[in-house]
């Protein structure tokens, strides 16, 4: 069996107006139903934008990671997170964590125990305004 290893991103957040995630009623809506247009022209269906980087051997420099062809293109990490206001329609700040899992399979096709990558990170809200996006610190897979 191969060898995985999870990455776990902690995301704080303070937002305020509390319009942070979507709903399965959101996602059938305009302009959240599209597939163009967004952060990576993915649509607006996503909100949470994770860009690998690896870290060059040679040079040190860490550079965009897209997968090989046919499956790699920027953003194809991004995903989506649910409504954090419970549902509530009145506007209020809304402050917390966000946590994801990010699971890699480290069988040497796209992965390897040792490749050192960063991650830049953001999210959107429902009317379309995106984060500052934060840098990670670089972790090693596999260890």
């Amino acid at each position: 069996q191969d060898a995985v290893d999870t990455l776990k991103f902690v995301l704080n957040f303070r937002d305020g107006d509390g319009d942070l995630g979507l709903s399965p009623e959101d996602l059938k809506s305009p302009p959240f139903n599209t597939t163009t247009g967004g952060h990576n022209n993915r649509g607006y269906g996503y909100n949470y934008f994770i860009q690998p980087f690896i870290k060059n051997a040679t040079t040190g420099q860490f550079v965009l990671f897209i997968t090989p062809r046919p499956f790699g293109f920027v953003g194809q990490y991004d995903s989506f997170f649910p409504r954090l206001d419970g549902g509530n329609t009145k506007p209020a700040p809304l402050k917390g964590i966000l946590n994801y899992k990010f699971p890699i399979s480290l069988d040497g096709s796209i992965y390897k125990a040792g490749q050192v990558f960063r991650f830049e990170i953001s999210i959107l809200d429902r009317a379309l305004h995106e984060s500052n996006k934060i840098t990670t610190s670089e972790v090693t897979l596999g260890q």
